[in-house]
Order: structure tokens, then C-alpha cells, then sequence
């Protein structure tokens, strides 16, 4: 089964100039290159850049809820490429629905604060330890999630990546993992990665995305490919992007 659809700038600019160099005997090498800044401050001004680049601050404090549905291909060594339907709502930090429709049957997850409910083909089941914590992980590698949790997130801007790729490190209030937001110069999320623990042990993934679009006067990404180890996992696309979705007593509760 798929989640759903589910990641560094430096110091100091160094100004020289002045007469004494100009009459230097032995010319000097090139000045250095200007450097962004890194710190708290700095990752909470590159967040508000990105949020810029997404349809604005306004409009993303709107957002309490959103929902999305899509389909995702899965590479499975066992069963071949799987097909899977997935219908989602996220409210915040503590509600959220996950149904997904595979070949072999149906799978519903909801969270409604340390309240979990799972099911199989419709079928109560009891929750898997851990599922609540493990479904929020990994929602973390969602755009849209992330911006609608910034306030509640440890923020800070560390050190490009090459071709001066700014980065965002952050981490979540119970979440012992650092999650890294890697961003294009226009201030598009590229990617977001993090060492999650596995049954295997640590793993290196990655979110990458792309096809970005608007829905609802936000600019989200259509596509996700997760990938670990740099092996490619799964590829999702978005049908539906759709902001205050309507939502019931039962949406996160059975």
C-alpha cells in the first residue's frame, strides 16, 4: 500500500573593496560569491517567498482542510506495477482520511486525534500500532500539509543545495525525524527528503514533485514520485485538488 500522497543556505555576505586593494603588487583572487543567510529568521522569510510562489499568504491561511484524489502506481517486486485509487482528507494537524481502492480490496484509515480507525474491504480491524504517528510522518512530505502547519514546525534555512537550491529544514512537534524542503529559484517545492526508520532500518526518501497547478487559487503539485534509496516506489497523480471540502461527524471517526 502507497501513503499518500506524502523533503539546506549559508552565512555571511563578505563585502571587500577599498584603495589599499586596488594598489596592491600582486592582484587578489575574484571576491566571494553573495551567501543567503541561514538561521530561524532566515527559514521563516523563505517560507513566506515560497508561500508567494504558491497564490500568497492569504489564501493558504484559508486553508483548514483540503481534500485530493488521485491514482498511484506502485513498482512491486512481488506483484508486478499495482494500480491504486486514492481519496483523501487532511483537517489540520489531527484529522485525517485516507481510502484507498487496490486490486486485492479496499483500505480506510481515519485519525481523529489519538482516535484511529482501519478497515479492510470494509471491515473493522484493529489499527496497527503506531498507524496514527506513521500516517502523519508521512504526510509531512506533502506540500500543501506542510504550508498548512508552518506555525506549529521548527523552521530553519541551512545550505544550498548545488545550482543554489534553497533548503528548508524542519521538523514537527512529536516527529523525531528532520524533513528537508528542497526549492527551485522560483520558490517551487522541488523535493523533500528525510532518513525514516523502516522494519529494515534507516532509509533515504524522497518526494519529488512536478505538473504543478491551480486549484482553488493555490499553485500545488499534480505529480509525486516517492522514491528510497533513490529507488522509485511509487508515481501519484492528482485528479482533484480541493480546498474545505465538506466534512461530517464521520469523515474521521467511524
Amino acid at each position: 500500500m502507497t501513503a499518500l500522497a506524502r523533503s539546506s543556505a549559508l552565512a555571511l555576505l563578505l563585502l571587500a573593496s577599498g584603495a589599499s586593494a586596488q594598489q596592491a603588487a600582486t592582484p587578489e583572487g575574484p571576491a566571494p560569491e553573495a551567501r543567503p543567510p541561514m538561521g530561524l529568521l532566515a527559514g521563516r522569510e523563505l517560507m513566506a517567498e515560497m508561500l508567494d510562489a504558491l497564490g500568497g499568504v492569504a489564501a493558504w491561511d484559508s486553508v483548514e482542510a483540503y481534500s485530493t484524489a488521485g491514482d498511484t502506481q506502485v513498482n512491486s517486486l512481488v506483484m508486478g506495477d499495482v494500480s491504486v485509487e486514492s481519496i483523501s482528507v487532511v483537517r489540520g494537524a489531527d484529522g485525517v482520511r485516507v481510502e484507498q481502492f487496490t486490486p486485492v480490496g479496499s483500505v480506510l484509515v481515519q485519525i481523529d486525534g489519538d482516535r484511529v480507525g482501519f478497515a479492510i474491504s470494509g471491515e473493522s480491524r484493529p489499527a496497527p500500532d503506531g498507524m496514527a504517528s506513521s500516517v502523519r510522518s508521512q504526510l509531512l512530505f506533502s506540500v500543501p500539509y506542510v504550508i498548512m502547519r508552518r506555525e506549529d514546525l521548527a523552521i530553519n534555512r541551512v545550505a544550498d543545495r548545488p545550482g543554489g537550491l534553497p533548503v528548508l529544514r524542519f521538523r514537527a512537534p512529536g516527529v523525531e525525524a528532520l524533513y528537508d524542503l528542497v526549492m527551485s529559484q522560483d520558490r517551487r517545492p522541488l523535493r523533500i527528503e528525510s532518513i525514516q526508520a523502516s522494519a529494515a532500518g534507516p532509509g533515504y526518501y524522497a518526494y519529488i514533485f512536478s505538473d504543478y497547478r491551480e486549484a482553488d487559487g493555490l499553485l500545488v503539485p499534480f505529480q509525486t514520485e516517492q522514491r528510497v534509496d533513490d529507488l522509485l516506489l511509487t508515481t501519484t497523480v492528482l485528479s482533484a485538488f480541493t480546498v474545505s471540502p465538506e466534512i461530517t461527524a464521520r469523515t474521521f471517526a467511524r
